[in-house]
């Protein structure tokens, strides 16, 4: 796993020079593509980062269109935030090594992901 960080802070640094991204906007990223549609709170509190932080980088990743915000049909109150296409091709790109040999990103930011299978690979 302590071989992974520095792979990992390479692949950060080097998307926040091409796209201007932030950790915490590759957090938010990952922590959508692990658990599926959120709210800005869930978000939030499994970060444990402040509403407004997490809003600013779900903004960010708006204008890019790799998110996108609707209506939770459970509580019209609330938003749910969730991948878009674009942003799940980031997402599954920055777990790929060049050799094509899966990387568990995710881990060093708390989150676990799960290996392709073979046939999915």
């Amino acid at each position: 796993m302590t071989d992974l960080l520095p792979l990992f802070l390479r692949l950060v640094r080097q998307e926040e020079r091409e796209r201007d991204f932030t950790v915490r906007q590759l957090s938010v990223l990952l922590l959508i593509n692990a658990r599926g549609a959120m709210t800005v709170r869930a978000m939030a509190a499994e970060m444990g980062i402040p509403k407004p932080s997490v809003v600013r980088a779900i903004d960010a990743l708006q204008r890019i269109e790799f998110v996108r915000r609707r209506e939770d049909p459970n509580d019209r109150r609330s938003v749910l935030v969730s991948l878009r296409a674009a942003g799940q091709r980031f997402v599954d790109g920055i777990r790929q090594e060049p050799e094509g040999r899966t990387v568990r990103v995710a881990e060093p930011v708390g989150l676990k992901l799960a290996r392709p299978t073979a046939a999915q690979a």
